[in-house]
C-alpha cells in the first residue's frame, strides 16, 4: 500500500484512487481498517474429528459466517467431493495426508484454496478427475493430483508448487479460463497442458513424458512460457495452432521425438533465450505461421534445426547453432530473415542454409567449421551480404 498526500494517487484494495482532499491521509485509520478485514478469524473444521468426510465439512461451511478452514488430519476416503457455490473456504492438509476419491467438482466458487493435500483415485479408478467450472480465485498450492484437472470458464486461477501426474488424458485442460501455473511438475499424460480460448502463464515448470505435445495451445489462446523444462515427449514439446499467440523464453527443451516447438495454423510465436539440445528432429518448425527466434542456443540437433514452410514468415536473429549434423536452416515457400547468427561445427555434406522457392535475407552471419556448402538455393529470391564464411571447400554458395 502506498500512502498519499495531496492529490497523488494511492492504492486501496488494488485500485488506484486520487484524493481530492489536500489534507494528509489518516494512515493509522486506513491501516486499522485494512487489518481488521484481513484478520477475520476463520471457522476451523477438522476432518475426521469434527466431521467424518470433507463433504460433510463443506455442508457445514455453507452456514458459517466468514472464512472457513477445513483441516484434514488423517487419510479420507470419498467417492465424490463437491465444492458448490462456496466462497472463502480452504481445504488444508495437516501433515502427510491423502484424500482418496474418484472426482472433485467445484462449481461457482470464489476464493477457494486447496493446500498441502494429496488427491489420488479411490479403488479401481485410473485417476482422480478434478473439474472446476465458472469459479474465480481458485488456488491449488503444494498439492499432488494423480489424475486430471479440467477448468471451464475459470478466472484468476493459480496452481503452484504442485504435481499433477499419471493420467491417460490431459494433466491440465483449460477452456475459456485465465490461469497461472508455477513451479509444478506435469508428467505421464497425453498432454501436460492443453488450452483452448484461454490465457495462461506457465513459469518454472517441469513437463515430461507426454505421449502427445507437452503443451498444446489452440483456438486463439494466449500463453507465456518462462523458465520451464520440456523433455522426453513422444511428440512436440509445444504445439501452437489455430491463431494462438505464444511467448517462450529462458526455457530448455530436449529429447522430444518431434519438433520441440511446432508453430502452425496462423499462430504467432516469439521464441527467445531458450536452449535446445539432444533432439532427433527439428528444434523449431514453422508451418503456415509467424515466428521470431532470438538469442537461442541450439546444440546437437540431428535434423534441420529450424524449418520454415508453407507460407511462413520467420525471423532468425542472434542465435547460436553448433554441433548440428544436418541442414541448419531450411526455408521452403516462405520468407525468412537470417541475421547475426553464429553457426559452426556443422558435420554434414548438407548445406548450412537451404532455400526452395523462398525469399531469404541473410546478413552478418559468421558461418564456420562445416563440411558442406554454406548455402544452396533453388528458385529463390535472396540477399546474401556481410556474412563471414570459413570452410574447407572452394564452393560454398550454389544457386539454381
Amino acid at each position: 500500500m502506498a500512502h498519499n498526500s495531496g492529490k497523488n494517487p494511492y492504492f486501496v484494495d488494488c485500485k488506484i484512487v486520487v484524493s481530492q482532499n489536500p489534507e494528509p491521509l489518516d494512515v493509522c485509520l486506513l491501516d486499522s481498517m485494512l487489518c481488521s478485514r484481513v484478520r477475520v478469524k476463520p471457522t476451523v473444521i477438522t476432518v475426521p474429528t469434527d466431521y467424518n468426510t470433507i463433504s460433510d465439512a463443506l455442508y457445514r461451511a455453507k452456514s458459517a459466517s466468514g472464512p472457513v478452514h477445513i483441516v484434514i488430519t488423517r487419510d479420507v476416503h470419498e467417492t465424490t467431493i463437491e465444492i458448490d457455490g462456496h466462497s472463502d473456504v480452504s481445504i488444508i492438509g495437516s501433515g502427510d495426508v491423502t484424500v482418496y476419491a474418484d472426482k472433485l467438482i467445484g462449481t461457482d466458487c470464489v476464493n477457494v484454496h486447496l493446500k498441502n493435500v494429496q488427491f489420488v483415485p479411490d479403488g479401481g479408478s485410473e485417476g482422480i478427475l478434478v473439474i472446476l467450472t465458472t469459479s474465480r480465485n481458485f488456488v491449488i498450492d503444494s498439492c499432488t493430483i494423480r489424475g486430471e484437472l479440467e477448468t471451464y470458464r475459470c478466472q484468476c486461477m493459480k496452481i503452484s508448487n504442485s504435481e499433477i501426474v499419471d493420467s491417460n488424458g490431459v494433466g491440465i485442460f483449460l477452456d475459456r479460463s485465465t490461469v497461472e501455473i508455477s513451479r509444478c511438475v506435469l508428467a505421464n499424460h497425453l498432454n501436460g497442458i492443453n488450452m483452448t480460448h484461454s490465457t495462461c502463464v506457465i513459469v518454472d515448470c517441469d513437463i515430461h513424458h507426454c505421449i502427445d505435445p507437452g503443451i498444446y495451445i489452440t483456438k486463439k489462446s494466449e500463453c507465456t512460457v518462462v523458465r520451464c523444462k520440456v523433455h522426453d515427449t513422444r511428440y512436440n514439446g509445444l504445439n501452437i495452432g489455430q491463431n494462438s499467440k505464444c511467448t517462450i523464453t529462458q526455457s530448455e527443451f530436449w529429447d522430444c521425438c518431434h519438433p520441440a516447438i511446432y508453430c502452425k495454423e496462423h499462430s504467432t510465436s516469439t521464441i527467445c533465450s531458450n536452449t535446445f539440445h539432444n533432439m532427433h528432429t527439428n528444434a523449431v518448425n514453422v508451418d503456415a505461421a509467424t515466428a521470431t527466434l532470438k538469442s537461442n542456443t541450439f546444440r546437437g540437433i540431428d535434423a534441420p534445426v529450424i524449418f520454415c514452410k508453407n507460407g511462413s514468415t520467420t525471423e532468425v536473429i542472434r542465435n547460436t547453432i553448433i554441433d548440428c549434423p544436418g541442414n541448419v536452416i531450411c526455408v521452403e515457400n516462405s520468407t525468412c530473415t537470417i541475421k547475426d547468427n553464429t553457426i559452426s561445427s556443422v558435420r554434414s555434406d548438407c548445406s548450412v542454409l537451404f532455400g526452395d522457392q523462398a525469399t531469404m535475407i541473410i546478413t552478418m552471419n559468421p558461418i564456420s567449421d562445416f563440411d558442406g556448402m554454406a548455402m544452396y538455393t533453388d528458385k529463390c529470391n535472396f540477399e546474401f551480404t556481410e556474412n563471414v564464411v570459413t570452410c574447407s571447400r572452394k564452393v560454398y554458395l550454389e544457386c539454381v
